[in-house]
């Protein structure tokens, strides 16, 4: 997750930052599907979906009280007493490629491929003095769908005689991220449990975008046409929104924002 600032002490040291908040190790499935047309080419279907990135972070317990910073203008955004900061993030893929082997040790593809990131920050606080709230909570969700070509390599690392296999693979292309949106919130919470909305903002951009991966993967050949694959993969994607940076182009009191599209995440 990239940096954000969001709580300051009272020398302005920076005490909360959504890197703070990195998540654990994701999996999921990844399904394929190749057809072999000829000696040297093939057709590849491939499926991809990492359901839960889950990441948490707090104020320190001492040293308050704290300020917010870059947290949508809404007031009274001072005098921290304690946050809990969580964030959650899904990834899916879809692709389809046209793979071509150059008689060795290297298979070229090329092919269109769909991406999905989605994120969400929430932060649930409670202030140092007594006021008529006394807590609250913002957050923030964002989507990104990216639609482009892709250009690629696949290289055979070791095998033998195609029982076991070792490969790695290496994409990347520039793609058009369509609607990436954001929206924003905020409540306020009364000592009695009532809530009260407190400002929202929402909007939508097109823009341009890149994704890249790099892998490894280990095969094992079942029969002639089924093989179980397992491996790690690398994924860097720039020109996204990010749920934390919608914070600063957000004005709750206004009810008004922009997406901010410059984000990047590394899987």
């Amino acid at each position: 997750i990239q940096s954000q600032p969001l709580f300051v002490n009272s020398v302005g040291d920076t005490v909360l930052d959504t890197n703070q908040a990195q998540t654990a190790v994701s999996a999921g499935p990844r399904v394929g599907l190749v057809r072999r047309i000829g000696c040297a080419d093939a057709i590849e279907a491939i499926y991809f979906n990492v359901a839960t990135f889950e990441g948490d972070a707090s104020l320190p317990a001492s040293g308050g009280p704290y300020t917010g910073v870059n947290l949508a203008d809404l007031p009274p955004f001072d005098d921290f007493n304690a946050v809990d900061l969580v964030t959650t993030g899904r990834f899916q893929s879809a692709e389809i490629n046209w793979r071509r082997w150059s008689g060795g040790l290297m298979t070229w593809l090329w092919g269109f491929r769909w991406v999905e990131w989605n994120q969400a920050t929430g932060m649930a606080y409670t202030f140092r003095t007594p006021n008529p709230f006394g807590n609250g909570f913002l957050g923030s969700q964002t989507g990104n769908n990216l639609y482009g070509g892709q250009i690629g390599a696949d290289m055979r690392l070791w095998n033998t005689e195609g029982v076991v296999r070792i490969d790695g693979i290496a994409k990347a292309g520039v793609f058009y991220n369509h609607a990436a949106y954001q929206r924003t919130s905020a409540d306020f919470i009364y000592p009695n449990g009532d809530v009260e909305p407190a400002g929202s903002a929402s909007a939508t951009d097109d823009t341009v975008a890149f994704m890249g991966e790099v892998g490894v993967n280990a095969s094992v050949s079942l029969t002639s046409w089924l093989a179980w694959r397992a491996g790690y993969s690398v994924f860097w994607l720039s020109g996204v929104a990010n749920a934390p940076q919608q914070f600063a182009s957000s004005d709750l009191v206004e009810n008004t924002g922009s997406v901010n599209t410059r984000g990047s995440v590394l899987l």
